[in-house]
């Protein structure tokens, strides 16, 4: 009945239809874009795309065949905006509009390096985006964008987010540099495109530096008197400010300290002296001093930082075998004195052989003295002994008989006296090694019941400074 009623209706479809799916209509410029098409109708062998671009000509492309009756194209990386159909010998689909646009970037960046406080430096302005600063420093951050925006963020080592203030194109924002690392920028723009691969600008801590101490003089270990008093000669500096010296000693085990001098903000001290009294540490022989500077300086973010000098030692020496090694010398040369008055009063020897007596004599003094070391510049009996007998050495071949026997008399009496105030010496450092003893003793008994870093009268101001 259809045969007959219609009789064209089993006749082939002659027309062909062309279904686009289209592509999106704005997209990054370098990224692909895939054309598809499907045919419906008389189906034909090949498909074919025609595109406009901006610049230059028309183009033909030929579309590939995907199966169910599918066709696609793929621009692997777009550059421009255009526009395209796609057509067959017997249809035609209508045509799209394609628009290419950028995807947001950054323009300029300026960088503000705000230092902080205790550095007492002023602020640098940057504009290649890396950073170079000490911790704590502020950064304030002003960016120009390629095209507006909508959203802007500061991605920190690529972990936390800090939102942008945004004003069209302009960006600002700061934040606060603690650690080393990187940072990014994030954009998007209007159309919801983003940045893709931002730049990593790094991130670089300058260390603040620790300050430095050094004792000038003594410039090596010393052996020493509990009685002296010993000068010492000190200079401190660092990069932004010292707030306190101290003098760290160690005795016993136990350290103590005691505070030099403090500072508001001092970038150089010294060379200074600091007269320190050795009979406070009530030293007994064979004692060992360890002691060294100890500089702070003003860092106020990561907290104040120590440096020290190099270590030096004090040695307390026995005063008891100093002492009777210099009475055995000098009761030598009093021995000799006697001798050379005897031979003089018995005519014994010629002037010459006295002569060579005398400076025999002279040498055993200036080797008393030379043992002796630095104290010998306190002994005045001893260099005006040897200065007496290099007089009467010069006049011993003019002066009469009797006047050279009473000035040998006199030398005689000058060295016996020698041996007493040696004799002395032994009682007083005897009567100070007692005290002495009886000093750390006392202070053993508090140890208990005092803590040994407020053994000091400087350390509770210098537990302050380092908090």
């Amino acid at each position: 009945m259809a045969f007959i009623f219609n009789p064209f209706s089993s006749l082939p479809v002659q027309e062909t239809f062309i279904l686009v799916e289209p592509a999106p209509s704005i997209v990054l410029r370098g990224t692909p874009v895939v054309i598809k098409a499907k045919a419906s109708g008389r189906i034909p062998d090949r498909l074919s795309l025609k595109v406009w671009q901006e610049t230059g000509d028309m183009i033909h492309l030929e579309m590939m065949p995907e199966g169910n009756d599918g066709f696609s194209h793929r621009i692997s990386s777009v550059q421009n905006s255009f526009r395209y159909q796609v057509l067959s010998s017997r249809a035609n689909s209508p045509g799209y509009f394609v628009r290419v646009v950028d995807a947001p970037d950054i323009g300029k960046i300026k960088l503000t390096l705000i230092p902080p406080d205790y550095t007492r430096l002023l602020r640098e302005v940057k504009t290649d985006g890396h950073i170079e600063a000490l911790k704590g420093t502020i950064v304030n951050l002003e960016v120009q964008a390629t095209k507006v925006l909508k959203e802007g963020k500061l991605i920190l080592n690529q972990k936390e987010q800090i939102p942008l203030k945004i004003e069209g194109e302009q960006l600002q924002g700061n934040f606060l540099v603690f650690h080393p690392g990187s940072y990014s920028l994030s954009l998007r723009d209007e159309l919801g495109f983003e940045n893709l691969n931002p730049v990593q600008y790094r991130i670089h801590l300058v260390p603040d530096k620790y300050p430095q101490g050094e004792i000038i003089s003594p410039a090596e270990d010393l052996e020493v008197m509990d009685s002296n008093v010993l000068p010492i000669i000190y200079s401190a500096n660092d990069d932004f400010g010292v707030t306190a010296i101290r003098l760290i000693y160690q005795k016993g085990g136990i350290e103590r300290a005691v505070t030099l001098k403090s500072f508001k903000e001092v970038r150089t001290v010294g060379p200074e002296v600091f007269e320190w009294d050795l009979a406070g540490l009530a030293l007994a022989p064979e004692d060992r001093v360890a002691y060294r500077l100890e500089v702070w300086d003003n860092d106020s973010i990561s907290g104040p930082k120590a440096g020290y000098s190099r270590t030096l030692t004090l040695h307390l020496r026995d005063e008891k075998d100093r002492t009777a090694r210099e009475m055995e010398r000098a009761q030598k040369i009093v021995e000799a004195l006697l001798d050379l008055l005897a031979d003089q009063l018995e005519e014994l020897k010629d002037r010459k052989a006295l002569s060579d007596e005398i400076v025999r004599i002279m040498e055993m003094v200036a080797k008393h003295l030379e043992r002796m070391g630095l104290e010998k510049v306190e002994r005045f009996d001893l260099e005006s002994l040897n200065r007496n007998l290099a007089t009467l050495n010069r006049r011993i071949d003019t002066l009469p008989k009797e006047t050279a026997t009473q000035e040998m008399e006199r030398l005689s009496l000058l060295s016996d006296d020698l041996v007493k105030k040696t004799r002395m010496h032994g009682v007083e450092a005897l009567a100070r090694e007692i005290k002495n003893r009886q000093r750390g003793l006392i202070d053993t008994l508090r140890l208990p019941s005092v803590n040994p870093m407020a053994a000091d009268i400087g350390v509770a101001g210098s537990l302050v400074l380092c908090k």
